[in-house]
């Protein structure tokens, strides 16, 4: 194994630009490096130089620019030259790994030349499957453009830790039948977050290719992959994906001529207008008649197309069911 040896400080600091950058814990830091949580603290003290694999692989992952390496010693203690030369042909080639044109160069490309070309390009990046357009792909690409993130080497989907476990299970369960992948569930007491989370740069380039883009949902406007409006089943599919993680059911009540009402309602709150407009072609596609403010909602007023999405659509989450239920039970409601 070969190490880097980097300025004094150099490393610390490295790595805390690299959990910075990816937004996660140092558990979740070590757990990406394959190492443990102590080895990982080493590294920080600076008490043992990072495996140089390791370090390319961080800048490559988080975007971080590559720190100056020193020299580049073997497990036994002896600097290779070969080592060092080859870490330096591999920089004027590619560029710093840590920045967008040189990943245009010998970063995600090369994803894509190994999967269409394995025996000129050899990986260690675990394999995935790759399914067909279905409509359980177009539940999972709604449910990772409601509460989902994509990153340069993992996607995630964080739900709610007291009410979501479940549907957590399910979206777990959808990822590993879908691509043939290795799931982790983390829990952040603190945040109340159940997170499902997949490391795989092989999996973030399927979705980039899908059309769902990595980094901020929002500030890039995403919206539907166009093959998901194609067919009925997809769009039903996708639609349930979206209302389950961004959407909810709930009572609204009024008064007119002096009585009460309460007729209950379906929301899906997104601050992406394009998803919102896709969402409104969905549901109107479907036979449904949603509204929308044009800004952060589309809603089905209708007390009866409540009733017709949760037979014709449904849900998989346990927790939007049971609320339903609560509220049909409630006394205060105007179900005939």
């Amino acid at each position: 194994m070969s190490r880097a040896v980097l300025g004094k400080g150099e490393q610390t600091k490295f790595l805390e630009q690299v959990r910075q950058s990816l937004g996660i814990g140092w558990d979740e830091l070590s757990e990406l490096c394959g190492v443990d949580r102590r080895t990982l603290f080493n590294w920080r003290q600076e008490q043992y130089h990072i495996p140089h694999d390791t370090l390319l692989h961080l800048s490559t992952s988080s975007g971080v620019s590559l720190p100056t390496i020193e020299e580049i010693i073997e497990e036994d203690g002896w600097q290779s030259r070969a080592g060092k030369l080859g870490a330096q042909a591999s920089l004027e080639k590619y560029g710093n790994p840590g920045n967008f044109e040189s990943r245009q160069r010998g970063g995600l490309t090369t994803q894509r030349l190994r999967r269409e070309h394995p025996e000129e390009y050899p990986s260690n990046e675990k394999q995935i499957a790759y399914p067909d357009l279905s409509p359980e792909l177009a539940e999972l690409v709604g449910i990772i453009l409601g509460d989902g993130s994509i990153r340069d080497y993992y996607v995630t989907v964080s739900l709610n830790l007291w009410q979501e476990g479940e549907y957590a299970k399910f979206v777990s369960s959808l990822i590993e039948s879908l691509f043939n992948v290795s799931v982790t569930l983390h829990t952040e007491i603190l945040k109340s977050t159940y997170t499902v989370r997949v490391s795989s740069v092989n999996l973030v380039e399927f979705f980039n290719e899908s059309g769902l883009v990595s980094g901020n949902k929002v500030e890039q406007q995403v919206g539907v992959p166009d093959w998901i409006f194609e067919d009925n089943e997809t769009m039903r599919a996708c639609a349930r994906g979206l209302m389950d993680t961004d959407g909810s059911v709930y009572l609204h009540r009024y008064k007119s001529g002096g009585i009460d009402y309460g007729y209950i309602k379906l929301c899906f709150s997104n601050h992406s207008r394009t998803l919102l407009n896709d969402m409104v072609t969905m549901l109107s596609a479907l036979g449904f008649s949603p509204v929308t403010d044009g800004e952060t909602k589309v809603t089905l007023n209708r007390q009866e197309e409540v009733l017709r999405y949760y037979s014709e659509i449904g849900t998989h989450n346990s927790y939007h069911l049971d609320r339903l239920r609560r509220l049909i039970e409630n006394d205060e409601t105007n179900f005939d």
